[in-house]
């Protein structure tokens, strides 16, 4: 059993980050390390990480139900590659251990740090290179920007939430220009 500070530095690191991702995203950036800190390995404290805040995403996909729902076959696609994408990027994280992971941390932790200062400036640059695809039928470079963001999500969580705001602004960009 955990000692009681531990315990309430998980819990206060998890309220943290609830309330970093309902503002703005980035509560990764609070629950990955307390995890490390707490001296869970790696690939554990990155895998309980993301079990931890994907019912966030769930819910941000929920909130879009009827923007998606006008799009069922763009949207099982986009699911089938989630799923194929995800499975590659945790295959990849279990192939390569607890010790190759950790030395990739710091770099991980810098691109998500990119990713979350230089969001919208991504967001639009996803934007402007998926745009020529229908909503009907997505281009072969939606369907790969889909995938890298999936494999990555598979493999390390940290910048997910901004990643898939891209694609859900990006949808609505789209449904935009349709009307």
């Amino acid at each position: 059993m955990p000692e009681p500070s531990i315990i309430l530095l998980l819990f206060l690191a998890g309220v943290l980050a609830g309330v970093c991702n309902a503002v703005a995203g980035g509560g990764t950036f609070f629950t990955f390390p307390v995890f490390l800190g707490a001296g869970i390995p790696p690939i554990v404290a990155n895998a309980s990480n993301a079990v931890a805040v994907w019912p966030g995403h769930a819910l941000a996909a929920f909130g879009y139900r009827r923007e998606l729902g006008e799009f069922p076959h763009a949207v099982k696609g986009s699911i089938l590659i989630a799923m194929v994408g995800g499975a590659v990027g945790a295959l990849l994280l279990a192939y390569l251990g607890n010790r190759v992971f950790s030395m990739l941390i710091p770099f991980l932790i810098l691109f998500a740090t990119l990713l979350f200062a230089f969001g919208k400036g991504v967001n639009r640059w996803v934007n402007r290179h998926t745009m020529q695809a229908s909503m009907e039928n997505p281009g072969l470079i939606t369907r790969g920007v889909e995938l890298s963001i999936a494999i990555y999500g598979g493999f390390f969580g940290a910048g997910l939430g901004i990643m898939l705001m891209g694609g859900l602004l990006s949808l609505l960009e789209k449904l935009k220009r349709k009307v």
